[in-house]
């Protein structure tokens, strides 16, 4: 009879276990993250300050920005209500993702391929990164030749795209990583306190340091370094989140909204628009 009952017990607790963890509601981060979305009415966003796409009050905690326009849009939309999930280690994001930490990542993610541990939504921006070293060294750096030495140390951030592709194409460069915990404008500070040579940052976040630390760094004159496509990021497999928020940004993109929220948080145009995928016809 003791064996009996201990059987049952084991069966019992077995069949409760069983239950918890199949309960979407007990384990938010099982099924899909649409169904997640849908069931709980939250739209769980994955967020890193990088203006002007993402930027944070620091007395209000207010976050404003390009994404953060676009993703209260989307929630609103769909009638949801949006939470933010600070990054803190960009190599995690797939991972992050996976587990179900956020259901989205909506900030400015460039496209690149990531070995399936990412999907991208539709692009809403383009992005040019152009390489930047300490003022008066411009000349050092003619062509994109002279970068790619080994007497050139390059800045850059475990998982952030331009340090990607940097590492992709400069071969014979050497880089400096900084921690983890780093933000993308302390590559600025550590190259303006000449810890390298080059830091590849896009126009707007070198312009928002220089206007806090002017005559620090300059532009290495030319075309950029790479120009990024830009989306918000989600999970792979997860086609239903995807076609409802590509829907969404493909409406603003033709109803010119989308150009309104840009235009507003980068009226000197230092990012690239997406083109209408058409042209209406001129009416006399």
């Amino acid at each position: 009879m003791k064996v009996i009952s201990y059987l049952s017990f084991v069966l019992a607790a077995m069949a409760l276990w069983l239950a918890f963890s199949h309960n979407p509601a007990s384990n938010p981060a099982k099924g899909s993250a649409y169904d997640r979305v849908m069931r709980t009415h939250t739209l769980r966003c994955g967020t890193f300050e990088e203006p002007p796409f993402t930027m944070q009050n620091v007395n209000t905690n207010a976050r404003t920005g390009i994404a953060v326009a676009l993703a209260e849009r989307i929630a609103h939309d769909l009638n949801l209500k949006l939470e933010w999930v600070p990054i803190s280690n960009f190599a995690t994001l797939g991972e992050d993702l996976r587990n179900g930490r956020y259901d989205a990542i909506c900030a400015s993610v460039f496209n690149m391929p990531r070995a399936g541990t990412i999907d991208y939504t539709t692009q809403y921006i383009y992005v040019p990164v152009y390489a930047y070293t300490q003022a008066g060294r411009t000349a050092d750096f003619p062509n994109i030749s002279k970068i790619d030495s080994k007497q050139t140390k390059i800045i850059g951030m475990d998982g952030e795209g331009a340090t990607t592709i940097a590492r992709q194409r400069l071969l014979n460069a050497t880089f400096s990583i900084l921690p983890e915990v780093s933000s993308i404008p302390e590559m600025l500070t550590a190259l303006a306190s000449h810890k390298g040579d080059i830091a590849f940052v896009m126009p707007t976040i070198f312009a928002n340091f220089d206007h806090n630390n002017p005559g620090k760094l300059q532009k290495i004159p030319g075309a950029p370094f790479h120009v990024f496509p830009v989306s918000f990021a989600i999970a792979p497999n997860e086609p239903a989140l995807k076609d409802t928020m590509d829907i969404i940004i493909q409406n603003l993109k033709t109803s010119g909204e989308l150009d309104e929220i840009i235009d507003h948080y980068d009226p000197d145009k230092l990012l690239f628009r997406v083109a209408k995928p058409y042209e209406a016809e001129a009416k006399p």
